[in-house]
């Protein structure tokens, strides 16, 4: 059985609504990340998560699912972090970025370290 360690990056409307639809599985968050400190520990305590500072803390935590619902122009950042880290199953809101060369760069990226599925 698949053991999912999911981590949530952006506890915003779209990061708390992935939180809710996650626990109606029984599917609990272990570690959450947040440009908003205070918000982001507060939000981490109530869903018993860790508040994470930066995605290699988040990494650390033993996440294998991460969740990116966070603004767009942040997308390209953090999916090269992640897949840099060794994250390989990560769900990103749309748009995934915002130009024609970023959707390149991390398809690039996602290629060169395996994180492309077949069935994608």
């Amino acid at each position: 059985m698949i053991r999912f360690r999911v981590g949530i990056i952006g506890i915003g409307g779209m990061g708390l609504l992935h939180q809710q639809a996650l626990a109606k599985l029984g599917v609990g968050v272990v570690a959450v990340m947040s440009r908003q400190p205070e918000r982001g520990r507060v939000i981490a305590q109530q869903m018993g998560a860790v508040y994470c500072q930066n995605v290699r803390e988040l990494v650390k935590t033993g996440v294998n699912v991460v969740i990116v619902a966070t603004p767009t122009a942040s997308h390209a950042q953090i999916l090269n972090e992640l897949i840099e880290e060794g994250i390989r199953d990560i769900f990103c809101e749309k748009p995934l970025v915002s130009t024609l060369e970023e959707t390149r760069r991390i398809k690039e990226i996602c290629e060169r370290a395996g994180a492309i599925r077949d069935w994608l």
